[in-house]
């Protein structure tokens, strides 16, 4: 992934692949859809080239959870701990677990796990008293045209928020915890169905310095027709985007996941990544190629990166106790 003059730089675009051999041929980061097929006499049909999708990276299914986060994940924390705003979308087919592989599962940890565990280890905060930052944790699941916050708690002025406050890894995974379970009561009410909605999670962090979020989100499934509103409407405003045009008012106001990632999609201020997932068998042909149309789609765009600023008031560091709690 490479900048250009004028701080702007591409989506970066990996592949995680679920299983091995099937119609997709892997040659270093190029994925090309490979399929037979033979005229009535038994000759080989004349088909066009076979489309070819390039990628920052492929990763096989052998591929661990620890190569994504080596990949493609710290240096989004290191920039987080910076102040650069970061979006990582997860995107994929209908036989992948891409919420075993973002949120996790009882045996073993996925990447939202691992950023808050790896942030609270950072040297940038284990220096740090912790008066001076803070991290915040939001959980939401979306569906085509609602949005529905998954973390509602009591804030320090008696009021409801649906943002958690996190002094210590421990408090940022019990939101993550509480959020399930909350999103497993609306499935079990029938407010949201089983496969039908999107997931949304930031985590935010700001020092005396900066601040900034890095948004986890997780595309429902795409061959999912109740998804198809949502799908569509992020496919079309990826491709108006891809041609540098104006993305109508009413195109992005009709869909809370397009909101969620409108910065990363209009030249904003984030670094973005899609995390796309597919899974290598015929059952699964057309729509592993529309998923990779849409991924190459993505690398058409371009964001601006820069450090965020934290305006604190003047004489922040002066507004301290004598045991150097700030306030």
């Amino acid at each position: 992934m490479s900048s250009s003059d004028d701080g702007s730089e591409p989506w970066e675009v990996v592949l995680k692949l679920t299983s091995d051999g099937g119609f997709l041929r892997i040659d270093g980061n190029k994925v090309t859809v490979s399929t037979s097929s033979e005229t009535d006499d038994g000759s080989p049909d004349q088909q066009p080239p076979p489309p070819t999708t390039h990628f920052s990276t492929v990763f096989s299914a052998n591929s661990t959870i620890d190569d994504l986060m080596a990949a493609v994940i710290r240096r989004k924390i290191d920039s987080l701990l910076h102040g650069v705003n970061s979006v990582i979308l997860v995107f994929g087919t209908s036989h992948t677990d891409r919420s075993e592989l973002t949120i996790g599962s009882p045996e073993a940890m996925g990447l939202v796990p691992l950023v808050i565990k790896t942030l609270f280890e950072s040297t940038d905060i284990q220096g740090l008293h912790e008066s001076r930052y803070s991290v915040e944790c939001k959980f939401t699941a979306m569906t085509d045209s609602d949005s529905y916050d998954l973390v509602s708690v009591m804030n320090a002025e008696g009021n409801q928020t649906n943002i958690q406050a996190a002094k210590c890894a421990d408090d940022a995974l019990e939101t993550l915890d509480n959020g399930l379970d909350q999103l497993n009561v609306l499935v079990g009410e029938g407010v949201l169905q089983p496969g039908c909605h999107s997931l949304l999670f930031d985590v935010t962090y700001s020092n005396t310095n900066v601040v900034a979020t890095m948004r986890f989100v997780i595309v429902a499934d795409c061959d999912n027709p109740a998804n198809s509103p949502v799908i569509d409407t992020l496919r079309s405003v990826v491709g108006i985007r891809a041609n540098n045009e104006d993305v109508p008012v009413q195109l992005i106001g009709r869909c809370p996941l397009t909101n969620a990632l409108l910065p990363s999609l209009t030249d904003g201020n984030v670094s973005a990544s899609c995390i796309t997932c597919v899974h290598n068998s015929e059952d699964d042909l057309q729509d592993t190629c529309s998923v990779l149309d849409f991924a190459d789609s993505l690398q058409q765009l371009r964001t601006r990166p820069i450090p965020v600023e934290n305006n604190l008031p003047v004489g922040w560091e002066s507004q301290q106790t004598e045991d150097g709690r700030m306030f």
